[in-house]
């Protein structure tokens, strides 16, 4: 979001100085009666001074290198207007010609106190399984936003329209980053547009993201909302713990999310075998996936079993995160319950933090163990979900339709 904050040192002595929040799309009057940003008490200010336009192309929202851009036009002041070291050297840009001006930019109009500093914060948003992004982005555009669709470190909001448990909560959980609706962006907005002034640093109240919870599908997490607000305990989940992969590929899908709750990850070749005695060493995978691979995969699992420690699967990752809880999920040593609720599947995306996600209507008995659950063959996806996620995307584990209370 852009801001202009008064900086000025010579400015008239003021407790507070102001923070005027701009917004895409739309020109700002500066002026010393009846204007946007209006300053009564500087007579060098023409009653009609300046202009300021923010400008953020809607085609700019998918590209977070893209920020908005913000200029300034002098519509004929008499004491002018004047931009970065032009302000030292009391050179007034041009009158009624647009000037340019990036983040960290100084300005000033009139020769008194009115110097500001344009402040900019990029704001990321995700998406996830959206039947219709065109209203988030037009939003995102007004707020100088940007959308992805892959889950950043930088991201800040992870928007759906219901909450289905795939890798991209997983990891916005991690994160202590909220998850909302749509709708959450509309209030946003129309907050901001009607708040364009704030008195120092003294922020607008924004929507509180945890009306905006999209609703949950889980059968089994029904009436558990409290389960998806951000706690930034989780980031702590997995502290002190090395979680090895089998191979590459299965570390670039979920070691994403063991080191987001500050555990270490690793390829399970590429550390010392002694690693593997380890009480805080976790090998994550199944069985037959050790089977595939060569003599050394099966002579490490071999000395990794004789420990007492039972493998993980990649599912687990999504119940620890959501119960905030490792004394079962995630932990070798423990015994896993019969029935069990397996959150989500995610295949590989190139180049992504997470893969995009999709979502089955898949369901086993109650009878299934903790790894007949957590195998699922690829299954065709329907043809709305894949033209939302695009064509890299996950699939969620199948859920048992009766998950015992005390298995939580």
């Amino acid at each position: 979001m852009l801001k202009i904050v008064r900086i000025g040192s010579n400015r008239k002595a003021q407790q507070q100085d102001p923070v005027f929040t701009l917004v895409a799309g739309r020109k700002y009057s500066v002026g010393r009666k009846g204007c946007d940003l209006c300053f009564e008490d500087d007579m060098s200010i023409s009653r009609r001074h300046a202009e300021i336009e923010v400008e953020h192309p809607i085609g700019n929202v998918v590209n977070p290198l893209l920020p908005p851009s913000i200029s300034v036009t002098d519509l004929g002041s008499k004491f002018g207007t004047f931009v970065n070291n032009g302000i030292e050297t009391k050179s007034k840009i041009s009158l009624r010609e647009g000037q340019v001006l990036e983040a960290g930019d100084r300005f000033r109009f009139g020769c008194q106190w009115n110097e500001y500093r344009i402040d900019y914060r990029v704001m990321i948003v995700t998406s996830s399984g959206l039947r219709d992004s065109i209203g988030l982005k037009d939003r995102l555009s007004c707020l100088g936003g940007h959308l992805v669709s892959e889950w950043r470190q930088e991201s800040e909001f992870l928007v759906m329209e219901s909450i289905t448990l795939t890798i991209k909560v997983v990891l916005a959980l991690l994160s202590a980053k909220p998850i909302v609706t749509p709708v959450f962006f509309d209030v946003y907005l129309s907050t901001v547009q009607n708040s364009i002034s704030s008195i120092g640093d003294v922020k607008f109240d924004v929507p509180d993201p945890k009306d905006y919870l999209p609703p949950l599908i889980e059968r089994t997490l029904l009436g558990q909302d409290n389960l998806f607000h951000p706690d930034s305990r989780r980031n702590r989940l997995f502290s002190g713990q090395l979680f090895l992969f089998y191979d590459a590929r299965t570390l670039k899908t979920y070691g994403p999310a063991f080191k987001s709750g500050g555990g270490d990850v690793a390829t399970l070749l590429s550390v010392s075998p002694g690693i593997l005695k380890d009480p805080n060493t976790v090998l994550v995978g199944h069985e037959e996936d050790f089977q595939d691979n060569d003599f050394r995969a099966q002579t490490a699992l071999e000395a990794y079993t004789i420990t007492k420690k039972r493998l993980v699967a990649e599912s687990e990752v999504g119940l620890a995160v959501i119960h905030m809880d490792t004394s079962v999920y995630c932990n070798p040593m423990a015994s896993l319950p019969s029935k069990l609720n397996t959150p989500f599947k995610s295949s590989q995306s190139e180049g992504n933090i997470c893969p995009e996600t999709k979502d089955l209507p898949l369901h086993c008995t109650n009878t299934q163990s903790l790894h007949e659950v957590s195998r699922i063959p690829e299954t065709q996806t329907l043809k709305r979900e894949a033209e939302d996620d695009g064509p890299s995307g996950s699939k969620r584990m199948c859920e048992v339709s009766h998950l015992k209370t005390e298995a939580l």
